[in-house]
């Protein structure tokens, strides 16, 4: 959050995408490509999840309401919140698709650059921000049924097995970094 970039290059977007999407419960990168102005009411933001078809109704708080969260694309975008104007030039639903992929690549490759400069080992992505929010969202003692519904899992058994994975990958990443410590002493 405290890392300052120029504004209008790859890596400031990037930051912004990663930071609308742990505000808003781990909204997917599909998702804020698909949002539009008309989503956004006040202090509400109402979509529905591709992968899911869930409909979702959420308040924005005070970080996800500032429009340099919302106006991520290239250029502000009467159409579209996030993405720039290119993308509703796209006209069959596999063009689209592509598009978001190829967003999706310059994204990630740029939050992992972000990562190298704030010094997370983690290889950060947008998906990491889902994982966040659940993950931090666990650790602050809310329930896994409300975690299960903010993520807009079918089931808390899904949502269960999503956060002992990233609890599995954390005990292991502090295991091998004392092995790694251990090796250095000798």
């Amino acid at each position: 959050m405290a890392l300052e970039m120029e504004p209008g290059i790859p890596v400031h977007h990037a930051k912004n995408y990663f930071l609308f999407s742990y505000y808003c419960r781990g909204i997917n990168f599909s998702d804020i490509a698909f949002l539009k102005w008309p989503n956004i009411e006040g202090e509400r933001m109402n979509y529905v999840r591709k992968k899911t078809g869930e409909a979702f109704n959420m308040k924005l708080f005070a970080r996800t309401g500032d429009h340099r969260l919302l106006q991520t694309g290239i250029l502000p975008n009467p159409r579209r919140v996030c993405v720039p104007d290119t993308f509703d030039r796209r006209k069959t639903a596999t063009s689209i698709d592509n598009r978001i992929d190829k967003m999706l690549k310059v994204v990630n490759k740029a939050l992992k650059e972000i990562g190298a400069k704030c010094d997370i080992n983690t290889p950060l992505t947008t998906y990491v921000a889902r994982h966040s929010f659940a993950m931090n969202m666990k650790r602050n003692g809310v329930a896994v049924s409300i975690i299960s519904e903010a993520l807009g899992h079918d089931s808390e058994k899904t949502t269960k097995i999503y956060l002992d994975s990233f609890e599995n990958d954390a005990l292991d990443s502090a295991v091998e970094m004392l092995v790694a410590k251990h090796r250095a002493a000798d």
